[in-house]
């Protein structure tokens, strides 16, 4: 699979796992096309060892690792010395389909994914060509069970969603999540990409995956924060803005050349490679 594909299957598991949700089967029988409008969604990693500059000895208790403000947190990104890395994503949505743009390395290209049917075209404006996926018809493995999680015992208001806290404790690592309830509108679309992230990867690969994961059957995840012994990571859906787009932004440009995924897999020839971006 070229980079630039198997970065898009990575970026779409990472907004499911970031607000992925479950729910009971009356709402997973809706086809996902009620909303429309604008996610925003925000991922923070910070290597372990940077937090002892932050919290000294505490650097290791999770309650405190997650006491800091995200705020805080943001501001030290800003520094190139900090150990602190952001990244934020915004995905366009209407009528069951999603749209992500800026992807590779001249950010010319974008992503359209059916999900409905798990389809993903890779739009590549430049060279004329869009290549194609589409899920297999199961998973290759049966999901790995999944952990209980512990209720917290506490609420919090968080990017403007009322959330409850539940915690999750594995050798591999101490996590705490915060499900809402809301918004139901996009319920039934989130539903649809988890279900897509797992025809990608049927098993989690890591302790922040694991803990997502076991989120979406709860709720909406709203922020999920991940101590590790290398790791702090926050995943969290920031907002999500109702708007309508123009049908034209969700299709392929007319005269754009289909290439299969298995063709822009293959090695590239000559030295040259219009598809593997």
């Amino acid at each position: 699979m070229p980079l630039g594909v198997n970065r898009t299957l990575q970026l779409l598991a990472s907004i499911a796992l970031i607000v992925g949700s479950g729910w009971e089967a009356p709402i997973l029988a809706q086809q996902p096309t009620a909303a429309s409008g604008l996610i925003r969604a925000r991922g923070i990693e910070v290597e372990t060892s940077r937090l002892v500059t932050l919290l000294g000895s505490e650097a290791t208790e999770p309650a405190q690792v997650f006491a800091v403000p995200i705020e805080r947190l943001l501001t030290l990104a800003k520094q190139a010395d900090s150990g602190v890395r952001v990244e934020e994503s915004e995905f366009r949505l209407q009528n069951g389909r999603l749209r992500v743009d800026g992807m590779g390395s001249d950010k010319a290209n974008y992503v359209l994914v059916d999900l409905a049917s798990g389809t993903m075209e890779w739009v590549q404006p430049k060279h004329k060509a869009h290549i194609e996926w589409r899920k297999p018809p199961a998973p290759a493995r049966s999901p790995t069970p999944l952990p209980q999680l512990e209720p917290l015992q506490k609420e919090a208001t968080i990017n403007g969603f009322r959330t409850r806290g539940y915690r999750l404790q594995t050798p591999a690592g101490t996590a705490w999540l915060w499900i809402a309830d809301e918004p139901r509108a996009l319920a039934p679309v989130l539903k649809s990409l988890a279900e897509l992230q797992t025809q990608i990867k049927a098993n989690p690969e890591s302790f922040d995956q694991v803990a997502a994961v076991r989120g979406m059957h709860e709720g909406v995840l709203v922020r999920l924060q991940v101590l590790t012994p290398k790791q702090y990571i926050v995943r969290e859906l920031v907002s999500f803005t109702p708007k309508t787009w123009s049908a034209a932004d969700f299709r392929v440009p007319t005269g754009s050349k289909a290439i299969p995924v298995e063709r822009a897999s293959a090695r590239p020839q000559a030295g040259s490679c219009h598809n593997c971006e």
